[in-house]
């Protein structure tokens, strides 16, 4: 088993995987394997090598990660399951999905970037040009939400969980994300399309990823996959608007047979 890649089961019934994205842990994905655990074995990714000093790229490569987690899987004796992943966690799914076509049932992609815009460019700008105690995780946080959402008083709750989980990131980390993100996003890996059933889930006031513009690119090759856009919510979609969130993916896993 691969030490690296840790995974944390939950609940019983067919198996749905939970990747997480850029700078997030397993626990971003709360509000989802509390309540999907109590329709499906619920299995929350956590890489680990992430958190410590010693990570080289390969930690951060989708391809070494895809690798580690199919023998995790294995080790459990899980020969099939559904994928659910955000941001750089939905590139980690669609690339596991096209690796191993005959253990994945269905895959959920949520906030995926497939253009490297202005607005990633400029996260990573900001993550270069800060050093040593300049840097603070808590400047990043309003771009992973809606701005409307950033004015309300429940944002303080989750810039507590973010930034404490940010904390456990260092600066080269998160831009070493960034780094594999831009390479994914410019070899156009996503136009390899996927052959099993698709859900796609954005944010209408994603400040990251513009849904308008991922939704037009995205369904000449997933022609038929679903898309859902839910209003209000911002990249972390699946934190912000998450009854709604859960309900499409509850929906979405129920109609699919494995």
């Amino acid at each position: 088993m691969k030490k690296n890649v840790f995974l944390r089961i939950y609940g019983e019934g067919q198996a749905v995987v939970l990747i997480p994205g850029f700078a997030s842990r397993a626990n971003s994905w709360g509000f989802q394997y509390r309540w999907l655990k109590k329709h499906f074995k619920v299995i929350t990714v956590e890489n680990n090598a992430l958190f410590g000093s010693q990570a080289d790229h390969n930690d951060y490569c989708i391809d070494q990660i895809v690798s580690d987690l199919n023998e995790n899987l294995a080790s459990y004796g899980i020969s099939k399951t559904a994928i659910v992943g955000s941001s750089m966690g939905g590139m980690i799914a669609l690339e596991f999905a096209n690796r191993y076509p005959e253990k994945v049932a269905s895959v959920v992609l949520a906030t995926l970037p497939v253009e490297y815009n202005p607005a990633l460019i400029h996260l990573a700008d900001k993550l270069n040009s800060t050093v040593g105690d300049d840097f603070s995780f808590n400047e990043f946080l309003p771009l992973f939400f809606s701005p409307d959402f950033v004015k309300q008083d429940r944002f303080k709750i989750f810039t507590d969980l973010f930034t404490q989980n940010g904390t456990g990131f260092s600066r080269n980390v998160l831009r070493d994300q960034l780094s594999v993100i831009r390479e994914w996003i410019e070899s156009k890996r996503w136009v390899e399309g996927c052959q099993c059933p698709c859900l796609f889930i954005y944010g209408a006031d994603d400040q990251l990823v513009s849904s308008d513009e991922a939704i037009k690119r995205l369904k000449p090759v997933f022609d038929k996959s679903e898309f859902k856009v839910i209003n209000g919510a911002g990249h972390v979609v699946h934190i912000e608007k998450h009854k709604e969130f859960n309900n499409i993916v509850y929906d979405f896993l129920k109609r699919q047979n494995w």
